[in-house]
Parts: structure tokens; sequence; C-alpha cells
């Protein structure tokens, strides 16, 4: 379908983002909307209703993102800034050379929320609220695991998602 003529699955309005493992086209209110529910639903889910919470301020797109839907404050809980791809290439890591992943989903002293996002949805929300934020720096081995899991990306949509899900169940991350 072309870009120009794509209307939100949802209204009919303009799209604004296609979401491949969903197969849907979304306008920005309705992208947003998605977005934000599923980023609080995993916080919610995984560590109950707060208000507010500490941030991991590294200038990255990740945090521009929390910092947006979530509030600062005073907390016991750390919200971290890894997202899918960080979660995938951990999850793969541990299969394919044996290392042990140095993130979670949930530790003591936080939880990861948005470890169902990739970097491509933040950084589109980004350009929708028209804000800016930093470029995520991976090691040279990192950056070839992930370009194999842009390959299965391209192939299977959701694949990268369902890799982290199996990462999760086996209690790999």
């Amino acid at each position: 379908m072309d870009k120009q003529s794509a209307t939100c699955h949802i209204c009919g309005r303009q799209a604004f983002f296609y979401s491949s493992y969903l197969g849907k086209h979304l306008c920005g209110k309705h992208f947003e909307k998605m977005l934000v529910r599923r980023v609080r639903s995993v916080v919610t889910t995984e560590i109950g209703q707060r208000k507010a919470f500490r941030k991991v301020m590294d200038g990255s797109a990740a945090f521009r993102f929390i910092d947006f839907v979530f509030r600062s404050g005073e907390s016991d809980t750390t919200l971290f800034n890894n997202v899918l791809e960080d979660f995938a290439i951990a999850v793969l890591g541990y299969f394919v050379f044996d290392e042990k992943p140095k993130i979670a989903v949930k530790s003591a002293s936080g939880v990861s929320p948005l470890f169902t996002t990739s970097e491509k949805e933040i950084e589109n929300f980004l350009k929708l609220k028209k804000l800016c934020g930093g470029s995520v720096k991976r090691r040279k081995r990192d950056a070839y695991v992930l370009n194999m899991l842009y390959e299965l990306e391209g192939r299977r949509p959701g694949g990268m998602l369902s890799l982290v899900k199996i990462g999760r169940r086996l209690g790999i991350i």
C-alpha cells in the first residue's frame, strides 16, 4: 500500500505509522494511544499502580519516551531504558554465545517497561511529539546480532517480540 494513501485502521485519517506485527496503519493519535497504553500496562502488570518513578537519565530516545509517559518523583522503583532490541539481543546472545544477560524485565530495583517497544516505535513517537532523543551505541557483536534480528523481523513480523517472550517464559531475562 502506498504510504501517501494509507489510512488509519481505526478512524480512517491519514496514517502516521505502520505496525508490521499488528498489520495495521495508525494515525498519530491512535499510534500514541496504543504505545502509551502498552507501556503503562507493562508497568501496572509488573509492579502495580504507582504515580511516580525514578528514571535513568541517559539522554536516549527511550529515556525521552519514558520521561514523557511517566512522572518523576520519590520512589523506590526505577524505570530502565532498555527496549525490545536490547532484550532480543540478550536472549539470542544467551542461546548463541552462552552469555548470561545483564538486563532483566524486572529486578529488585525496578522494571524495564519498554521490553515490548521497538526503537522504531520510540523514534516515531518522538517525531510525532517533536521531541529529540539520543542515538543508541552498541558493541560490534551486538550490532551484528541486531542485523540478524532485523532480517528475522522482515521475514516474520513480530519475531523479535516472540523471541523476547520466550526468553521471559524461560527466565532468561
